[in-house]
């Protein structure tokens, strides 16, 4: 008698058609990621047509500042290295594939483990990206993309994130890239006290409204829409439109950019407004996390503004990331232990559906031998 199929299975079938293809901080400059990183306005369609290109059912998109990951399921039977290969031909980009990783099966499910826990991130044990998983799930369910294999798959990894961040906590803090932004800024406020205006409304401005409030610092909160930015002003906080600061900024210290933005928002001319409208006489620090940039770095210097893009930030972060995972070995080994668990009960439900029949089939041959016994006696 063959053995059952089961027995020669070498991953569990649930898992066994997921694929991931990511590229991120380590492999990408700032400029390559924007080139990934799909416009705000719009992006329900190009989802939709990014799932075509790739020919999946279920799609996952997540983008944030150091990284554009893209989980899938379903579809066409094709290896996840020809979804990589059609993934840049999506994005036109020139990129070599090895700059985008790629993972299937239980690979993929680890990797987004690691990521929602903030064990693959540029500062390990960040705070912002369980919520920035959430907001993609709810996008991409939003354009039909999110069925129950990646829906599943992804309240599976807020699950185990959720058990790996008191771990996180204890040992870096509620670290996160605003936090190293916000050592800048307050840098800049020791020396030169003021405002703080913080342009768009993400996690990341929030935190840092919350923290500078807390600070006792005098903050502006810039965005496009001023109920947006109202929802999130601390008490104190003032508010302003975008547009209107543009013309005519306030006097500031410093300035942090966190926006979703496809292209410059700030020009030369208003970097040479904001470079004239510094507390004290001396132009503000300009600290940008906009992925693509939100002001060019060359027109921000001829203007004399003190200048810290994305890239500069997110090395500071991975030169202590090192010693950072070495403290998160319990981390690590939950991530470790959910993965087992997953595994257990993908093929408990493999198995149970096989024996019942196995025991089925067996009854049945039993019954059929004792009517024949019988019969015969």
């Amino acid at each position: 008698m063959a053995s059952p199929q089961l027995l020669h299975l070498d991953a569990p079938r649930s898992d066994a058609d997921l694929g991931l293809v990511g590229i991120s901080w380590r492999h990408a400059s700032a400029d390559d990621l924007a080139r990934f990183t799909l416009p705000r306005e719009g992006r329900e369609a190009a989802l939709r047509d990014l799932a075509a290109a790739l020919d999946v059912d279920e799609l996952l998109y997540v983008a944030t500042c150091n990284r554009v990951e893209v989980a899938f399921t379903g579809g066409a039977a094709i290896g996840v290295a020809e979804r990589r290969r059609r993934l840049i031909a999506f994005f036109h980009g020139s990129l070599a594939p090895r700059a985008l990783r790629a993972w299937e099966g239980e690979g993929a499910v680890e990797h987004l483990y690691l990521l929602a826990s903030g064990l693959d991130s540029a500062r390990a044990g960040e705070s912002e990206i369980m919520g920035q998983l959430k907001a993609a799930a709810v996008e991409c369910a939003g354009a039909g993309l999110l069925g129950p294999t990646l829906r599943a798959l992804v309240d599976d990894a807020l699950r185990v994130a959720r058990r790996v961040r008191p771990v996180t906590d204890g040992n870096v803090g509620r670290a996160s890239l605003a936090d190293i932004a916000l050592g800048h800024i307050r840098a800049r406020l020791a020396l030169q006290p003021g405002t703080v205006a913080l342009v768009g409304v993400s996690p990341m401005t929030q935190h840092c409204a919350a923290a500078l409030a807390e600070d006792g610092v005098p903050v502006l909160l810039v965005n496009r829409t001023v109920d947006r930015a109202m929802a999130i002003a601390p008490e104190g906080a003032r508010v302003r439109a975008l547009d209107a600061f543009r013309e005519a900024p306030d006097r500031l210290s410093a300035m942090l950019i966190a926006t979703a933005a496809n292209e410059p928002i700030f020009d030369a001319a208003d970097c040479q407004r904001l470079a004239e409208r510094g507390a004290g006489g001396r132009p503000p620090l300009v600290v940008d996390l906009g992925v693509p940039p939100a002001l060019r770095a060359e027109e921000a210097e001829r203007a004399g503004l003190a200048h810290i893009g994305m890239e500069r930030i997110t090395r500071e972060a991975a030169s202590e990331r090192d010693d950072a995972l070495a403290a998160l070995g319990e981390a690590r080994a939950l991530v470790d232990d959910a993965l087992d668990a997953r595994r257990a009960r993908a093929w408990t439900e493999l198995v149970d559906p096989t024996i019942v029949a196995l025991r089925r089939r067996f009854a049945d041959r039993t019954q059929a031998e004792v009517e024949r016994l019988l019969t015969q006696e």
